[in-house]
C-alpha cells in the first residue's frame, strides 16, 4: 500500500511540474487590448501625416513611475537601456539621449521595490570619456561603450572602448584588455562600428586592420579576421555567434529606382572556421534597406520589408512592395527597425524619420497582425521576467504577460 500511494505521489509531481511548466510557456502579452493610433501597414510603408499630439501607451500599460522634475525636461531625452535583478529586486537602468542641461546626469537607477531614484555619473575614472551605451552580461554585470571626445590640438585620445560598472564605487572603470582604439581630430569615436552579443557576451570591433572580439567571460581581446575589401558597416550576431554584416563596399551611387538589396550586400563571419562568406540575397524588390538585426528565433530582419529565415534559409516579404512603386519611381518612407523580438515571438519596431516623425509599434510574425501604439522616440526592453519596460513623456510604464486561456 505505501509503495502504491508513493506512486501516486510521484505521478502527481510529474503532472504538476509538467502543467506547471506548460503554464509558464503559454505567457503571452495582451497585445489585442493596446490602443492602436495607426494599422502596422501605415505605420511602416505609408507616408502617414503625423499628429502634432503625443500618443502615449494606453492600458494595458501601466505607468510604474514618474521621472522627477530635476532629470526631465522637454530638452532631455531618456530612454530604458537594461533592466537587471539584484537579490530579486529589479533595476531599471536609463541612458541620456539628448538635452543641453549639463547638470542632469547621462545615468539614472530607478528601483521599484522602494520607488526611487539615483543618478550615476557617465565619466570613466574621472577622465574625458563618457560611457555612450549600457549592456548587460549574463552574470549581471553592467558594460559601457566609451566615448570620448576629439581632441581639438590634433593630438589623439587612447583608450579602451569598454569599461564596466564598480558595484562599491558606483563609478565606471576601463577594461584593460578590451580593446585599444585612438580618436584624432575630424574623427567621431561613435562611428567605431561595435556590437555586443549578449547570449555570449563578446563585444566585437570593427577597426582598420581587422575584426575584434573581447570575451568578457575570459577578460580577452582577439583580432579573428582581417577585412581587407570589406568595409562593413552594421554588424549583427546569430545564437551561436555566427556575424553577419553589411558590406558597404559595393553600394551603388545612384540612385536604384529598381531598388534591390545589392550583390556583396550581405555577409556572415563564423568564429569557429574564420571565413567569410557572402550570402545569397533576397530575389524580390527590396525598396529600403534598414539595419540587420537578428532576432532570437534567428530570423535577420532588414527594416520592416522582411528578413532571412537563417534556419530555413529562406527570405520572407511582409508586404508586396510593387504596392507603392508611383509612375514607374519608388514612393516608400524610411523604413522602421527591429528593435526587440521578446520571449512570445512578437516583434517591436522603432521609427526615427524627419520627414514622417517618430514612434513605435509591434508586428506578430505568425497572425501578420501589428499596430502603432505610441508616437514616442524610445527603446523598449524586456526583463528575465517576461515584463517589457519603455519610457515615454517623463513616465516609466510597463507591461507584463498573462497565462494564455
Amino acid at each position: 500500500m505505501k509503495k502504491l500511494n508513493l506512486i501516486w505521489l510521484i505521478l502527481i509531481h510529474v503532472v504538476t511540474s509538467c502543467t506547471d511548466s506548460f503554464d509558464a510557456s503559454q505567457k503571452v502579452y495582451p497585445l489585442s487590448e493596446l490602443k492602436c493610433y495607426k494599422t502596422f501597414e501605415e505605420f511602416a510603408y505609408t507616408d502617414f501625416i503625423q499628429s502634432s499630439e503625443k500618443w502615449l501607451p494606453a492600458e494595458p500599460w501601466q505607468i510604474q513611475a514618474t521621472m522627477p522634475n530635476e532629470y526631465s525636461g522637454d530638452d532631455v531625452l531618456w530612454e530604458v537601456q537594461l533592466v537587471r535583478y539584484v537579490n530579486s529586486n529589479p533595476e531599471i537602468w536609463f541612458m541620456r539621449r539628448g538635452g543641453i542641461k549639463s547638470e542632469v546626469p547621462r545615468i539614472l537607477i530607478y528601483y521599484p521595490k522602494t520607488n526611487s531614484w539615483m543618478p550615476i555619473s557617465a565619466v570613466v575614472e574621472e577622465s574625458d570619456t563618457l560611457v555612450s551605451e549600457l549592456y548587460l552580461t549574463n552574470e549581471g554585470n553592467i558594460l559601457g561603450k566609451n566615448y570620448w571626445f576629439t581632441a581639438q590640438d590634433g593630438s589623439s585620445n587612447r583608450g579602451t572602448i569598454l569599461s564596466k560598472y564598480n558595484e562599491q564605487t558606483n563609478q565606471f572603470e576601463f577594461v584593460p584588455r578590451s580593446p585599444l582604439i585612438s580618436s584624432f581630430k575630424g574623427e567621431k569615436p561613435t562611428d567605431i562600428r561595435t556590437l555586443f552579443d549578449d547570449v555570449n557576451d563578446v563585444f566585437w570591433v570593427v577597426l582598420d586592420d581587422g575584426l575584434y572580439a573581447y570575451e568578457q567571460v575570459t577578460d580577452k581581446t582577439t583580432k579573428l579576421t582581417s577585412l581587407q575589401g570589406i568595409s562593413i558597416g552594421t554588424l549583427a550576431s546569430a545564437t551561436d555567434g555566427t556575424i553577419f554584416f553589411t558590406n558597404v563596399t559595393n553600394e551603388p551611387e545612384q540612385p536604384n529606382f529598381d531598388p534591390r538589396l545589392y550583390e556583396g550586400f550581405l555577409m556572415k563571419f563564423s568564429p569557429k572556421s574564420g571565413e567569410i562568406i557572402e550570402l545569397d540575397i533576397s530575389d524580390e524588390p527590396w525598396p529600403t534597406v534598414g539595419v540587420p538585426i537578428v532576432t532570437k528565433s534567428d530570423k535577420l530582419w532588414i527594416g520592416s520589408i522582411g528578413f532571412l529565415d537563417l534556419i530555413e534559409n529562406r527570405w520572407s516579404l511582409l508586404t508586396d512592395p510593387s504596392e507603392y512603386y508611383v509612375g514607374g519611381f519608388i514612393s516608400w518612407p524610411t523604413s522602421p527597425q527591429v528593435i526587440l523580438e521578446d520571449d512570445s515571438g512578437t516583434v517591436w519596431f522603432e521609427l526615427i524619420s524627419e520627414t514622417r516623425g517618430s514612434g513605435m509599434a509591434w508586428y506578430d510574425p505568425d497572425t501578420g497582425d501589428g499596430c502603432m501604439f505610441t508616437n514616442a522616440s524610445t527603446n523598449i526592453v524586456e526583463d528575465e521576467q517576461q515584463q517589457l519596460w519603455i519610457f515615454a513623456d517623463g513616465k516609466l510604464y510597463r507591461l507584463s504577460p498573462v497565462s494564455e486561456g
